[in-house]
């Protein structure tokens, strides 16, 4: 079954894929469910605390998706289009959150990084101890530029998606990762 869903995945495109789904297709509903599950669930946990949440909003995203597939528009990027959809159904948890409970605040949420390729390299060549300090670290930045730099370094989203998915400027992307990688910087030992 396995062989079935990647030789169906390899024939199309991911916007073909989308608009697979749109048409009412559920393998390719199901492709992009098993597609970007992972990547959201790591996107979802830089957000918010409570992994049951996370997979909860990921699930009623997906419902949505499938309810609504005749309305949604045709997009050229499906990933960016669901991390920022994700996003806002995060937001408005952290909001309800909030309401009833101030210790849930994005600010104490601690991660749990599956790293990149090449996050993974660098931290078999330093070491587990400055792979554990990095980790600390990044917990430690404020909450945008935690999450911007999961989005370009271990999402590996271009400035441009990340500013679609942030809601704000290509400039202040920069900006946002600039000053993440400088604080790291200094607060990485020589």
């Amino acid at each position: 079954m396995q062989s079935y869903h990647n030789t169906y995945q390899s024939k199309f495109s991911p916007s073909e894929l989308w608009l697979e789904f749109k048409s009412g297709n559920r393998q390719a509903f199901e492709q992009i469910y098993r597609s970007h599950f992972a990547q959201l669930y790591n996107y979802g946990m830089t957000m918010h605390p409570k992994e049951p949440a996370v997979k909860d909003a990921i699930q009623q995203l997906f419902v949505d998706l499938w309810q609504r597939r005749s309305n949604l528009s045709d997009v050229d990027n499906p990933a960016s289009y669901l991390i920022k959809s994700l996003r806002h159904k995060l937001l408005s948890i952290i909001e309800e959150d909030k309401r009833y409970d101030h210790n849930t605040a994005p600010e104490n949420v601690e991660l749990e990084f599956i790293p990149s390729q090449e996050m993974s390299m660098i931290s078999e060549q330093d070491g587990s101890l400055r792979r554990n300090r990095i980790k600390l670290l990044i917990n430690d930045l404020p909450p945008r530029q935690r999450e911007v730099i999961m989005l370009i370094f271990f999402e590996e989203k271009s400035y441009e998606e990340a500013s679609a998915i942030l809601s704000m400027s290509i400039q202040s992307v920069y900006r946002l990762v600039w000053r993440a990688i400088s604080s790291l910087r200094q607060s990485l030992p020589r």
